[in-house]
């Protein structure tokens, strides 16, 4: 008896698939990307305008350190996201 094998795989169904997926990942990676750079310059601009009391010098302290790492962590995603410029591709 010949029972017929299992069915060939559609190769244009998982290109599809891997493309859907691709794309659910950039749209993550893009709003992550968008609240992270939102949340940054919220703390930057909530300390200029004065919403945060920096006379605590504790305060004053995890503030710089908080915006000093929020600022080098934002350098790429900046590049990476939100790149304009030349030709060249991002660093």
């Amino acid at each position: 008896m010949d029972e017929p094998g299992p069915q060939a795989h559609d190769p244009l169904q998982a290109q599809t698939a891997a493309e859907r997926r691709q794309r659910l990942e950039d749209l993550v990676a893009h709003g992550l990307a968008y609240v992270f750079a939102l949340g940054f310059f919220a703390l930057a601009f909530t300390a200029l305008l004065g919403f945060v009391d920096l006379k605590e010098p504790v305060i004053a302290t995890f503030l710089g350190t908080v915006i000093g790492y929020a600022a080098a962590k934002l350098d790429p995603t900046l590049r990476r996201y939100f790149y304009r410029g030349r030709n060249d591709p991002p660093a």
